[in-house]
């Protein structure tokens, strides 16, 4: 009896030392089912084969990395068998081993094939705790508590039955991104044969761009939210009052012999031999052509006062880079095909997207 009373504060005291993280998967689940969840990340649709353990979804860590390394939650792993534990980095780069998101057919499993994971976990080298099994080899993490620790929050949208996943990085560390709508309102902009107003064609791609960036942790102000009519003056008291980090302004293009083709990007004229601008416009250009697009040259076109467009100028002397975007000449008799659908529409949002993207990853080098 004595030596019981000895041994067992020595036995509590050493479970002490032991990493908590170790035991947050420790009790087997009491249903266990694969699953198909549709998920929205970065404001775009993606698909995960999860596990639903006790009716809470758990996620492959390899596949959540590899989704997320696309934009501004992405993060390392690191497994140390001689640590037993998974170090995760944020910020860091994930490198795909080519197993990730493998298919998988909904349906029950047995219970008894989930197996606690004995590895602890840290993110940026503190232990957290996330619930996690070990299955068919891999670890799976409950994907709300496994999203918190890596700074982002999970949401359910009941309407599309959708997993909303958002960074929740502090708006006020996110860069700023004026998105412009060219024309509306009593300014219709060119008119197409085909597809009407060119105004209601910005205004589409540019509030999809706008959802976009804003999925990816940006802070987004758009110039017009509707069909409605804001002057040239108007934009330009925004940008020198804002004064934001980037400014993208979407339009559609016409040409008086109604043949004009392509793509064409107007960039500010002090970066004609090279700048920040032009850098957009180029990464925009290589967007554009991975759509088949033919790619115009892109435009640097003085005025009296500097840039000759208004947007472009009124962004100049705030010291701020921007671009206009003319995706397609929706005049032309074949050439408005290339935005001729809601489909062809979200391609050229998703395409400047991804642009803006990689040119905010190049200033930050």
């Amino acid at each position: 009896m004595k030596l019981a009373k000895r041994i067992l504060p020595l036995l509590f005291c050493l479970l002490l030392l032991v990493p908590q993280t170790a035991f947050s998967a420790s009790a087997a689940p009491l249903s266990a089912a694969k699953s198909v969840q549709a998920v929205t990340l970065y404001g775009q649709p993606i698909t995960l084969y999860t596990y639903l353990l006790d009716n809470e979804n758990y996620v492959r860590l390899h596949d959540l990395a590899w989704y997320c390394s696309a934009g501004n939650n992405a993060f390392s792993a690191r497994w140390s068998g001689a640590d037993m534990a998974v170090y995760l980095t944020t910020g860091g780069i994930y490198i795909a081993g080519g197993t990730e998101n493998i298919p998988h057919t909904p349906g029950p499993v047995s219970a008894g094939l989930i197996e606690p994971d004995p590895y602890a976990l840290y993110v940026d080298g503190e232990p957290v705790s996330v619930r996690s099994y070990t299955i068919n080899g891999y670890g799976y993490y409950n994907l709300r508590e496994l999203c918190a620790a890596l700074g982002m929050s999970v949401e359910w949208d009941a309407a599309l039955r959708t997993v909303v996943l958002r960074p929740a990085r502090q708006a006020s560390d996110a860069p700023t991104i004026l998105v412009d709508a060219g024309h509306g309102g009593s300014d219709p902009g060119s008119i197409s044969p085909w597809l009407g107003h060119e105004s209601d064609l910005n205004f589409d791609v540019a509030v999809q761009l706008a959802e976009l960036l804003r999925g990816a942790g940006y802070n987004v102000v758009e110039t017009r939210t509707s069909d409605q009519t804001v002057s040239l003056d108007e934009r330009q008291e925004l940008i020198q009052s804002l004064r934001p980090d980037l400014v993208v302004s979407v339009h559609h293009n016409a040409s008086e012999s109604r043949t004009g083709r392509g793509a064409t990007v107007l960039a500010q004229i002090a970066d004609q031999s090279g700048g920040p601008s032009r850098q957009l416009a180029e990464l925009l250009n290589r967007e554009y052509a991975s759509l088949g697009r033919p790619v115009n040259s892109i435009v640097f076109r003085r005025g009296w006062r500097g840039d000759y467009y208004a947007i472009l100028r009124a962004a100049a002397e705030a010291g701020v880079p921007a671009v206009i975007s003319e995706y397609a000449f929706i005049d032309n008799a074949s050439d408005w095909r290339a935005v001729g659908t809601a489909q062809a529409r979200s391609a050229e949002a998703q395409a400047i997207y991804r642009a803006v993207c990689d040119w905010f990853a190049l200033q930050s080098r």
